[in-house]
């Protein structure tokens, strides 16, 4: 037959044609599955299009992809200002420093009995407590007015009297330990005085008078080196005049320094000292004030720590922007070197390998613009110089 002898010239004339009509059958059979299958996922795309496509227009006909866009750009515009305000709110807090903001007047009989109480001292002053003193002499109806200028804030001091001691509020000493307390108040002026060999004594003014309570305060205590440092909300002034100087000469203290904050209205303030001594702290009320007492010296202690530091920086707002962008990594601390530069530190971790945990960590964070790296000391020790 003719099939047979197709079959047999292309070498299949053993081959059983039932086969060939089963393996048809099956493949007609799957195409026909697969085109079901085909048509019930076309039907689920066009209706998962259909809702995306209601999704994506709002009720009144507009593109939500417009409104994200939008939105996307509106947010860039409102960092953008947020950047530029708070640049603009130093640049004005910066002038307003030089710009008048205190004022003193006191009366005085100049010539006994022939002028009254009607001459007077004025004293101007800027936050930094510069600026000039007024004085008003007058003798039956002539008034000669003197002025004379002054860089220094020597007069601030005299308007206001050294303080006496009120009532103690609370006790306590200090170890590794944090403490705070005071009342949250604000546009206080901070005099930081020494009334006696063993006492360093911090008091508040507002307005040339000086304040019932002591105003929010948080206290650390430091060993690498031996440092207390001191913030103060609700201060908004540090008298810089020469009774701070009275602080840094007593034996047991080594430096005063201020710490730079970006917040206007908090004040820190770091005294080293040359040793490890054993003080207590005491708070008073009418008139608020801080008393560090100095009491004798403690045993020295044989210890290491290991610090995550960065390079040397300028005393600035440079530095205080850095302070602030670390602000997630708890325990940031600002320390001043011997040679009047400062550092950001991490510390003290016990064990070299918790440093070196905490230096990886830094080092993945690419939106950090500072180097950091790994510094061992002794307790007592400062950062090491670069």
């Amino acid at each position: 037959m003719t099939g047979s002898t197709f079959l047999n010239q292309i070498g299949l004339g053993g081959f059983d044609l039932g086969y060939l009509l089963i393996g048809m059958t099956v493949t007609i059979l799957l195409l026909l599955i697969f085109l079901i299958l085909l048509i019930v996922q076309i039907r689920k795309t066009s209706k998962l299009k259909k809702r995306l496509d209601k999704f994506l227009t709002g009720k009144d006909g507009t593109s939500l992809e417009q409104d994200i866009a939008g939105l996307y750009e509106d947010n860039k515009f409102l960092k953008a200002n947020t950047e530029k305000n708070k640049k603009d709110i130093r640049t004005l807090y910066k002038n307003m420093e030089s710009a008048y903001q205190k004022m003193g007047l006191v009366k005085y009989d100049a010539f006994n009995q022939m002028g009254g109480q009607l001459s007077f001292s004025l004293a101007l002053l800027d936050e930094n407590n510069n600026g000039f003193i007024k004085v008003a002499s007058v003798f039956l109806i002539g008034t000669t007015i003197l002025v004379s200028a002054s860089n220094t804030s020597v007069v601030a001091k005299e308007l206001i009297k050294v303080p006496i001691l009120g009532s103690i509020v609370k006790v306590f000493s200090m170890d590794n330990s944090f403490k705070s307390g005071g009342m949250i108040t604000d546009g206080n002026t901070m005099v930081v005085d020494s009334l006696n060999n063993e006492t360093i004594d911090i008091y508040f003014t507002k307005n040339d008078t000086l304040v019932e309570n002591t105003p929010h305060y948080e206290i650390e205590y430091r060993k690498y080196p031996y440092t207390i440092v001191l913030t103060f909300d609700g201060v908004r002034g540090i008298y810089d005049t020469n009774i701070q100087e009275k602080v840094i000469n007593l034996p047991w203290v080594k430096d005063v320094y201020n710490i730079m904050t970006l917040d206007d209205s908090r004040r820190k303030l770091a005294i080293e000292l040359n040793e490890d001594v054993d003080f207590k702290i005491s708070e008073y009320e009418d008139p608020g004030m801080i008393q560090i007492s100095y009491s004798g010296l403690k045993e020295i202690e044989n210890k290491k720590g290991y610090f995550i530091r960065t390079n040397e920086f300028n005393y600035g707002e440079q530095l205080a922007q850095i302070e602030e962008s670390l602000y997630y990594y708890s325990g940031v601390e600002v320390q001043k070197l011997s040679n009047g530069m400062f550092i950001l530190q991490f510390g003290p971790f016990e064990t070299k390998e918790e440093a070196e945990l905490q230096l990886e960590k830094l080092s993945e964070n690419t939106d950090l613009n500072v180097d950091f790296y790994l510094e061992a000391r002794n307790i007592g020790e400062g950062p090491e110089e670069n």
